[in-house]
């Protein structure tokens, strides 16, 4: 992956890691990871690769991308944070999973 442009982001502003992330990839999201992906890139509405995972009830990914530092508080154009998507979503699992690690 080092040659690899990892951080492109397609006409949605969309990149590698929120797309592996949306779709539950969490092996490949932590490789992209590991390999220096930029966790805060967002898409053309604000959202990143966190808001994906947790829209997506992806819970190990999830897990993954708060490790890696992610910014659980970063808002959506609309003023969402992951917290508030996984409110809405009733996605008790992945409130308690926000909440709970720092």
């Amino acid at each position: 992956m080092k040659n690899l442009q990892v951080n492109l982001q397609n006409r949605y502003g969309q990149t590698a890691l929120i797309n592996t992330a949306a779709n539950g990839r969490h092996e490949v999201t932590h490789s992209l990871l590991a390999h220096g992906v930029n966790v805060h890139i967002k898409d053309i509405n604000g959202r990143d690769a966190l808001m994906f995972a947790v829209e997506k009830d992806q819970a190990a990914t999830v897990k993954i991308l708060l490790k890696c530092g992610t910014n659980r508080n970063t808002k959506d154009t609309n003023g969402h944070i992951a917290l508030s998507i996984a409110k809405n979503n009733r996605d008790n699992d992945i409130v308690l999973l926000l909440q709970s690690i720092h």
